[in-house]
């Protein structure tokens, strides 16, 4: 395995498995397990998501040089996965809409992506700190408000699946308290998305979309 002491974060449009006959090569490669958490969803774009998250820790622990055989992955008593063959590698994902999203390194992390949106000021008037409340309000204009919102949320999300913390204990914790005590980065994607990713240690963060080609190589599999 490469000693990489960076975080890395994957992102991916998983508009290409859209196509039934992508979709289906990529699933039967799938492990039983990932199978059986895309079958669990009712709704054809969450299984999308699904199996681009599953390609997408692929390609993110190879580049790590650990190959497919040694990603054996268990769940914490949390929900959170983990590696049970490599105990400091530490990875999270995320996905949102039509983007998912993973991040992989040497420090306990957690990542959340979010499709901005009309921002839900009645949730952060409700759950955020005052400060965080403030910063939103003091926004110039309704879209940098709404994106303001997303920052805020993502950054609390990332930091609640760093920490392994119920979300409801984290939404009250003001953002600068987070920064404080984690390592954290916030980045817009394609425009509409908002990504933040929280790591325990101090460390650099790289970002890095796979694109098409990337996944077909990957999966040894070429388009017709």
């Amino acid at each position: 395995m490469k000693d990489n002491s960076s975080a890395k974060v994957l992102f991916l449009d998983s508009t290409v498995f859209t196509n039934q006959k992508i979709f289906l090569e990529y699933y039967s490669k799938a492990s039983s397990e990932r199978k059986q958490k895309i079958d669990s969803y009712s709704l054809k774009k969450d299984k999308i998501l699904s199996l681009a998250a599953s390609v997408l820790l692929k390609l993110a622990l190879e580049k790590f040089d650990i190959p497919e055989k040694n990603q054996k992955i268990k769940n914490a008593k949390t929900g959170k996965p983990y590696l049970t063959d490599y105990k400091d590698l530490f990875f999270n994902l995320s996905h949102s809409e039509k983007i998912a999203s993973c991040v992989i390194g040497s420090s306990v992390n957690g990542i959340d992506i979010e499709l901005v949106k009309t921002s839900r000021i009645k949730m952060a008037e409700r759950f955020f700190s005052k400060d965080d409340t403030d910063y939103i309000f003091n926004a110039h204009t309704d879209s940098e408000k709404d994106f303001r919102f997303y920052e805020c949320w993502t950054l609390k999300e990332a930091f609640c699946k760093m920490c392994e913390t119920p979300l409801d204990k984290i939404l009250p914790l003001p953002v600068s308290e987070i920064k404080q005590n984690s390592n954290c980065f916030t980045k817009i994607l394609k425009e509409n998305y908002v990504l933040s990713v929280c790591t325990k240690k101090d460390e650099s963060i790289s970002f890095e979309e796979i694109k098409l080609t990337d996944w077909y190589y990957a999966l040894d599999f070429s388009p017709s």
